[in-house]
């Protein structure tokens, strides 16, 4: 099991109101799909992110950093709004799962009713965006 720094909320049977990965682009090159990971909760937001196998759940977010594209050499993060790209906004979570990945590394995954599941997996200290059966499944 990944080693675990916070408290994650309780999220099984709880609406999915958003979700927000911010991207990391050094110097121009994408490099991290999910360097930060803001979801929204019973009107709060929180945050989500790893380092090298260490998972972090944070309440301590009044907002999500509003962080447009394009990256530039100042401003090298994007946001992209995962809630309304696969349509996870307004969905039910059944489950959220932490698990070892790679013996060292880490995987978040949000499983929802209905069918469908969003995974955020770290290996080294690269997170990565993933999901199965989201678009074939409705709120």
């Amino acid at each position: 099991m990944p080693s675990i720094n916070g408290d994650p909320p309780p999220l099984d049977g709880v609406v999915l109101e958003s979700i927000v990965c911010t991207e990391h682009w050094p110097d121009g090159v994408f490099e991290d799909a999910a360097n930060v990971i803001y979801f929204r909760i019973h009107s709060k937001w929180h945050r989500l992110y790893f380092d090298f196998g260490t998972v972090f759940w944070r309440q301590d977010v009044d907002d999500v950093p509003d962080y447009h594209g394009p990256a530039t050499a100042d401003n090298p993060f994007v946001n992209v709004n995962l809630g309304v790209e696969l349509s996870l906004a307004g969905r039910t979570i059944s489950s959220c799962v932490t698990e070892a990945v790679c013996n060292q590394d880490a995987r978040v995954s949000f499983h929802f009713v209905g069918g469908g599941t969003l995974f955020f997996s770290c290996i080294g200290d690269i997170t990565s965006v993933g999901h199965s059966g989201l678009t074939d499944c409705g709120k």
